[in-house]
C-alpha cells in the first residue's frame, strides 16, 4: 500500500507549494483517467486527469508562502488557477491534471474555495459542477 508523504499544488503561472501530509485534513481525487498520446516515431506522452478534487487543508498553514511568495490560503481564494496536484508518496510520485473548463487560461470556473467555521481551507474542483448548474 502506498503511503502519501506530501502533495504539491501547482498553479497556472507555475507557482507551487509543497504541503506535508500532517497539514492535509482530507484529499479526495475522483475519476482519474490515463491518456496516452503517441506521435512521430513512437514518442509517447502520458498523463493523468481527474474529474473531481476535494481538498481540506489545516488552518495552521494559512500564511505559508508559495514558491512566488504568496500566502497559501489567500492565493487559493483569490485565484481559481490550480492546474495540477502532485501526489508524493514515500517511494514514487504521481502528477494529476485538475479539470479545467472554458477558454480562459487564467481562471478555472469550476474551482471553488472557502474557509470553514474552524478556519480550514476547503477546495473543490469538480467537472460535474457545470452540469449541475445547467
Amino acid at each position: 500500500m502506498k503511503q502519501l508523504k506530501s502533495i504539491e499544488i501547482i498553479f497556472e503561472n507555475v507557482d507551487s507549494i509543497l504541503i506535508p501530509i500532517e497539514k492535509i485534513i482530507m484529499i479526495n481525487i475522483e475519476r482519474i483517467s490515463r491518456t496516452v498520446h503517441i506521435y512521430y516515431s513512437n514518442n509517447v506522452i502520458e498523463y493523468l486527469t481527474c474529474n473531481t478534487c476535494y481538498l481540506k487543508l489545516d488552518k495552521s498553514i494559512e500564511k505559508e508562502k508559495t514558491q512566488y511568495d504568496s500566502e497559501l490560503f489567500d492565493r487559493i481564494l483569490r485565484w481559481k488557477d490550480i492546474t495540477h496536484i502532485k501526489l508524493i508518496y514515500t517511494d514514487s510520485e504521481e502528477m494529476i491534471n485538475m479539470p479545467w473548463m472554458g477558454d480562459n487560461k487564467d481562471i478555472n470556473p469550476i474551482q471553488e474555495a472557502n474557509i470553514d467555521d474552524d478556519g480550514n481551507l476547503l477546495l473543490n474542483i469538480d467537472l460535474l459542477s457545470l452540469k449541475k448548474e445547467v
